[in-house]
């Protein structure tokens, strides 16, 4: 190279590998804070993200499986689910513990139950189930990738491979520990994996991926955190791979209250999460067919099981119809606002066309 063409080209930067010009890293690009810096669009309203890593942790029987069943259904065709609006798309769904029959009959039900038809397969969504017959193609595909020679980078192969298919999926994996075969007290394991799945996230943006994990067994000597209004502490109760769950940008548990009540609640890097109380959902009235989850009506809630003691007291002190003005005489901002976001997400509370609010129960 010439001395005068030398000098107009930059300087390759020590750290860069020989094969990536700077061209392509600072020319070719948008400039760092002229970069976007508003959220990715949401996929599930008030919970999941384009590009988010998401764990959902329960008890064995809590009713994880069905959750992501419903939220299947509800993912391919868009539109509501329980009051959170669902961007639609495809789903990638990798199930190691539920059988084929189950599976199929959660998803028609549920489907059944909101009138939409069950996902067409593997155009909307791919499911890869463990317990499912051989010559399922994608129980087969599963298998080849779980008994491979290195199976945690067979398995990487399988998702980005369905990935390049659907690179806007919302990828479900029930539950993770046993799709990649992980030693979870091994930290440096953990890690390479949690790497791994970042990288699979930015090679594919608008996707998300999901997984599910399992509560440590219970120390009966000592109460359980509650879910509803301490999702921080519960969240201490998940077991396994840590170092993933604490590292993912949503943290979401599910967990029952009383005999009918279950809540979906958790943790939202960066962002306010509000509360999901929900009972289960049947089809035609029949207790042998359960078809996904409902919302539990405002009217039938109770204070004691919704707000924390605090909350309750000051939700007490507020008329049966008041104006911000007045609420803000009563409680700071910052407390009449989160007891605000609360309340609205659960229905209790309602703001009328005159910008006054109502409460639905006392």
């Amino acid at each position: 190279m010439d001395p005068e063409s030398s000098a107009n080209s930059p300087t390759q930067p020590a750290n860069l590998p020989p094969d990536v010009s700077v061209d392509s890293t600072v020319r070719g690009n948008t400039p760092f804070f002229s970069r976007t810096d508003k959220p990715r669009p949401e996929i599930i309203e008030g919970l999941i993200r384009e590009g988010q890593l998401v764990a959902l942790a329960g008890d064995y029987g809590i009713g994880k499986s069905p959750l992501l069943a419903d939220l299947v259904v509800h993912r391919v065709r868009g539109g509501s689910w329980n009051g959170r609006h669902v961007q639609s798309g495809p789903v990638i769904h990798i199930d190691l513990e539920s059988p084929g029959s189950t599976y199929r009959g959660a998803i028609n039900r549920t489907a059944a139950r909101v009138g939409f038809p069950p996902p067409i397969v593997p155009n909307e969504l791919e499911i890869y189930l463990e317990h499912d017959d051989p010559p399922t193609e994608g129980t087969s595909a599963l298998w080849r990738a779980l008994e491979g020679t290195v199976p945690q980078a067979d398995c990487l192969k399988l998702l980005n491979k369905a990935l390049t298919r659907n690179p806007n999926a919302l990828v479900l994996i029930d539950p993770l520990e046993l799709f990649f075969k992980l030693q979870s007290g091994k930290k440096e394991q953990v890690l390479a994996l949690y790497s791994k799945l970042r990288k699979l996230l930015a090679n594919f943006p608008h996707s998300a991926i999901l997984m599910t994990f399992n509560l440590r067994k219970r120390d009966r000597k000592v109460a359980r955190a509650n879910l509803l209004t301490d999702p921080r502490e519960w969240l201490l109760e998940v077991s396994g791979v840590s170092d993933i769950l604490s590292r993912s940008d949503v943290r979401l548990g599910i967990d029952k209250r009383g005999d009918d009540m279950v809540v979906v609640n958790g943790i939202r890097r960066s962002e306010e999460m509000q509360p999901l109380l929900l009972r289960s959902a049947l089809l035609n009235d029949d207790p042998t067919t359960p078809a996904g989850f409902c919302l539990i009506p405002a009217q039938e809630l109770s204070l004691r099981s919704v707000l924390s003691e605090g909350q309750a007291e000051h939700w007490r002190k507020l008329p049966g119809t008041f104006t911000f003005e007045e609420a803000l005489r009563l409680m700071g901002k910052s407390t009449f606002s989160r007891l605000k976001q609360r309340t609205e997400s659960l229905g209790l509370l309602l703001k009328t066309d005159r910008g006054s609010y109502h409460k639905v129960i006392e």
